[in-house]
């Protein structure tokens, strides 16, 4: 009896098991990644802007906006975290979607070759927005004219 009890149970266990995708993985990876990440990159290829909006009393919306490259920045991942509870996936792009370029002075959307990246989320939060005290990290993967993969993180308070 135990021993059927027992093949039931490893049954249920692996039928209920879901196979992540691997877009979800590398989405995980990074997550993890910025989480343990301490250090921070001082000179970015681009401008970015952070703003914070209080949208409705409890939730607080922040708008990450990279823009402004300063070299050719290809096939684009970038994912951005923070510090506060949520249970709101991180925006990121690159990653479920496809990648995008930053190219200075060239602006084609049928190539994919943007004028900037907005990654827009939400925290919740009831506080006045001024007192939120957030920090964000930024994942910023690309590849250059030569093909060569770059990783950047980013880590800022507001």
């Amino acid at each position: 009896m135990k021993k059927i009890l027992l093949i039931i149970m490893i049954l249920l266990m692996s039928g209920c098991s879901k196979d992540l995708t691997n877009e979800e993985i590398i989405y995980n990876d990074y997550v993890k990644e910025l989480k343990i990440e301490n250090s921070s990159a001082d000179n970015l290829p681009f401008d970015l802007s952070i703003y914070l909006d209080k949208i409705i009393e409890k939730e607080v919306m922040y708008r990450v906006i990279i823009d402004n490259p300063k070299v050719s920045l290809r096939n684009i991942e970038t994912l951005v975290i923070h510090d506060k509870y949520t249970e709101d996936i991180f925006p990121s792009s690159g990653i479920f979607d496809e990648k995008l370029s930053l190219i200075p002075g060239v602006i084609n959307k049928s190539s994919n070759y943007v004028e900037g990246i907005i990654l827009i989320g939400y925290i919740p939060y009831e506080g006045d927005v001024e007192s939120l005290n957030v920090t964000f990290k930024l994942l910023f993967k690309y590849e250059d004219d030569d093909e060569k993969t770059h990783e950047i993180v980013f880590s800022t308070k507001k």
